[in-house]
């Protein structure tokens, strides 16, 4: 998902995976950067030779770095790409067959080390969609 404009939902950023230039890196501001127009992404860099600082800028801390010296600011546009988040995958893969399933009953857990989904209600929908292509089977063999 690239960053068109500072007019995206721009609130959650902090903290995601983004890929810029083929560069893996970390958004860990989001924000303006005085005397600069224009909302910045801060990132920390996977190649820490890549970063520029340690995220200030003109005496101003905006971020703090893991790694020191694995900063940069980079200007908000489609060069940014932040990829997928899980529930976006799940959804695009699996609700957008059957309008009618969503995503409720699916909570998520998030830790510092892992993320654990628990999947309530799936074999539900797994039981819906394995009929739907048996059906479909069914159909293409009594036409041909």
């Amino acid at each position: 998902m690239p960053c068109k404009s500072p007019d995206n939902d721009l609130a959650g950023l902090k903290g995601r995976r983004a890929v810029i230039d083929g560069e893996f890196a970390t958004i860990r501001y989001v924000g303006l950067v005085p005397p600069t127009k224009g909302t910045w992404l801060g990132v920390e860099w996977d190649r820490l030779e890549r970063g520029k600082h340690s995220g200030t800028k003109d005496g101003v801390q905006y971020f703090e770095c893991r790694n020191p010296g694995a900063g940069s600011f980079v200007r908000i546009s489609p060069r940014v790409n932040l990829g997928m988040a899980f529930w976006e995958a799940f959804k695009e893969k699996y609700v957008r067959v059957d309008k009618s399933a969503s995503l409720e009953g699916f909570p998520t857990t998030i830790g510092d080390t892992e993320a654990k989904v628990e999947a309530v209600g799936f074999d539900k929908y797994i039981d819906q969609r394995s009929r739907q292509v048996l059906m479909k089977r069914k159909e293409t063999w009594l036409q041909g």
